[in-house]
C-alpha cells in the first residue's frame, strides 16, 4: 500500500487485558488490519495514564497481570480505515477509537526480503 501525502490516523484504546475469541483484542486487531492490508500498524503499551473514571493506570511490577492501556495506532486512506473499523467493530466493543487527519512527511525505504 502506498500513502499519500495526506492519510488518515486511527487510534484505538484498548485494555491489555480485554480479550476477543481467547486472544488479546490489541493482537487481534493487528492480525485483522494485516490480513486486510493497511498500510501499517503499531500497538504501544502505556506507561502511566488515566481514563475517562479518573482512575490512574501506572506499572506496578509486583503484579502477575496488569492492566494497562494498550495503543494501536494505524495510518492510511479514510476509505480503508472506516472499511476496516466496520470488520473490527465487533472486537472493539467498550474500547475508544479516534480517527485524525495525518498528514506523511517523510517515506523509508522499504526493502522486500
Amino acid at each position: 500500500m502506498v500513502l499519500n501525502t495526506e492519510n488518515t490516523l486511527l487510534r484505538i484504546f484498548v485494555d491489555s487485558l480485554r480479550r476477543h475469541q481467547h486472544e488479546p483484542v490489541y493482537e487481534a486487531v493487528i492480525a485483522l488490519a494485516r490480513r486486510r492490508g493497511l498500510a501499517g500498524g503499531t500497538a504501544l503499551a502505556a506507561i502511566e495514564g488515566f481514563g475517562q473514571n479518573g482512575e490512574l493506570h501506572k506499572r506496578q511490577n509486583w503484579r502477575l497481570a496488569e492492566e494497562r492501556e494498550i495503543v494501536i495506532e494505524f495510518v492510511d486512506t479514510r476509505a480503508n480505515l472506516d472499511a476496516f473499523l466496520a470488520e473490527a467493530a465487533p472486537m472493539l466493543s467498550g474500547c475508544i477509537a479516534t480517527l485524525e487527519r495525518a498528514r506523511l512527511v517523510g517515506k523509508r525505504a522499504v526493502e522486500k526480503a
